[in-house]
């Protein structure tokens, strides 16, 4: 019998957490699941660590090298629940996470995906996360188009939504998770449950550090097309893509002024 999750974690180079990740997983309340995990080309000791593991419910695949979301689309293919649930290799769920969002999931047919409230780890100190928390689809709605109120990492959504939309967009280099659930808002709702049940972890590695130009590119561009899909807040929008441009240009400024200072 197929189980009802697929977890899927894509890893490269992520072998200094991959076992705090492993272990949230195979702890948690709920048991119905299924582990893929994909090693994305890592040159590290992450596959070998991987290896370790005799769980049945853990599979392993290793492939070269191909981007994140690649390598999504490819967990997913292989995924044989009608539930799939997200976690990044550097990020650890809580034990009743599994549990609280399939129930959610059966519970509410007519929601696509949910996520919970989490937390973000920096220097190794679990705090409250900085984004704003919106619950209701209704809410969602109105302001994804100013911001992602997900940790794409926390999401568990259904498998014939995510294959009704085609995937994760590969051209996307940081930001194809919110391109990837704005998408799934056409499909269906999609919600935040009021709950902490995970830990998203900020370190200079992850793509939630790194704010460069390519990142700020994907998403204006998202957000525009939100704005044109759902958005009825043309000034909020507005405040948003202008924001997004500020920021960027005084962190482009600083770096700028560091670098001669060295220079």
């Amino acid at each position: 019998m197929d189980p009802q999750v697929s977890v899927i974690t894509t890893v490269y180079n992520g072998e200094q957490y991959i076992d705090e990740c492993v272990a949230s997983i195979l702890n948690q309340s709920f048991n119905d699941f299924e582990f893929i995990i994909i090693d994305d080309g890592s040159t590290d000791g992450t596959l070998e660590r991987l290896e370790k593991y005799t769980d049945p419910r853990i599979k392993i695949f290793s492939q070269s090298n191909i981007g994140i979301y690649s390598s999504a689309n490819n967990a997913v293919s292989l995924a044989k629940g009608s539930l799939i649930a997200v976690l990044d290799a550097d990020d650890y769920s809580f034990q009743n996470r599994l549990k609280e969002q399939v129930l959610f999931m059966k519970e509410n047919p007519d929601f696509v995906f949910c996520g919970p409230r989490f937390l973000d780890l920096i220097c190794g100190k679990e705090v409250p996360t900085r984004i704003k928390f919106v619950k209701t689809d209704d809410v969602i709605r109105k302001i994804i188009s100013q911001f992602n109120p997900f940790a794409h990492s926390s999401i568990v959504y259904r498998k014939d939504s995510f294959l009704k939309i085609g995937g994760y967009n590969e051209s996307f280099k940081n930001s194809g998770d919110f391109d990837f659930l704005v998408r799934m808002l056409k499909t269906g709702k999609g919600c935040n449950l009021d709950q902490v049940l995970l830990v998203r972890r900020i370190h200079k590695k992850s793509i939630s550090w790194n704010k460069e130009t390519v990142q700020l590119r994907e998403v204006l561009e998202i957000k525009w097309k939100t704005y044109r899909l759902m958005d009825d807040n043309p000034l909020g929008t507005l405040y948003s893509l202008l924001k997004n441009l500020i920021s960027f240009f005084i962190s482009q400024k600083i770096k700028s002024k560091i670098r001669l200072s060295y220079s």
